[in-house]
C-alpha cells in the first residue's frame, strides 16, 4: 500500500502495523482505551501539537510559496489576495476561508504553473478543513451523540485494523512456509 511519508508519525504507525506482533499490541491497547469525549480530544489535541502536523506543513509551505509569488508579481489585485490569504491562514480551522486562496489560483495574472500549485494548495487544505471540521462540530458536544459515533468509528476502525493485521500475519506464514 502507499502511504504519505511526509508525515514521520504515520511512517513509525506503518512500521509498528507492519510487524504482527507490534500491530497486535496497538490493537490490544485500544480496545483497552477508555472511550469518551475527553479522552478523544486530548487526543486530537496531542495529534495536533506533534510536529509534523500535515494542515501545519502545508500552511508553512502554502506561506513560503505566496512569499515567492509576493516577490514576482507586483499587480495590487494578486498582493491584495495574497494579503488576504495570509490573515486567513493565521486563524482557527473552523474560521479559515480558503475562497482567496481559490480566487488567486484563477487570477489571469499568474502562470499557468502557479495557478497549479495554488489549486493543489487549495485542494490539500480543504481535504484536510473537511475532515478536521466534523471533529470540532457542535453535534460532537453532545456526550450521547460524540459517544455513539466514536463508539460506531472506532469500532469500524478496529475491525478493518484487525483484519489487516490478520492478512498480514498470514502473508508472511505463507512466505516463511
Amino acid at each position: 500500500e502507499i502511504y504519505n511519508d511526509a508525515s514521520a508519525g504515520l511512517c513509525a504507525f506503518m512500521r509498528c502495523m507492519s510487524d504482527p506482533q507490534k500491530a497486535q499490541e496497538v490493537i490490544d491497547r485500544l480496545y483497552d482505551t477508555q472511550y469518551d469525549p475527553e479522552t478523544f480530544y486530548s487526543a486530537v489535541q496531542l495529534r495536533n501539537e506533534v510536529e509534523d502536523d500535515y494542515f501545519d506543513e502545508d500552511r508553512r509551505q502554502l506561506k513560503l510559496y505566496l512569499k515567492h509569488l509576493e516577490q514576482k508579481y507586483s499587480d495590487p489585485s494578486v498582493l491584495d489576495l495574497i494579503e488576504e490569504i495570509r490573515r486567513n491562514l493565521k486563524s482557527h480551522p473552523l474560521e479559515m476561508d480558503l475562497g482567496p486562496l481559490k480566487a488567486l489560483s484563477g487570477s489571469t495574472g499568474l502562470s499557468t504553473e502557479e495557478s497549479m500549485q495554488l489549486t493543489q494548495f487549495y485542494g490539500g487544505l480543504q481535504g484536510i478543513l473537511d475532515y478536521v471540521r466534523p471533529i470540532y462540530d457542535d453535534e460532537l458536544n453532545d456526550e450521547e451523540n460524540f459517544n455513539q459515533i466514536f463508539n460506531e468509528v472506532t469500532r469500524d476502525y478496529l475491525t478493518a485494523l484487525s483484519t489487516q493485521v490478520k492478512k498480514l500475519i498470514a502473508d508472511k506464514n505463507i512466505v516463511k512456509a
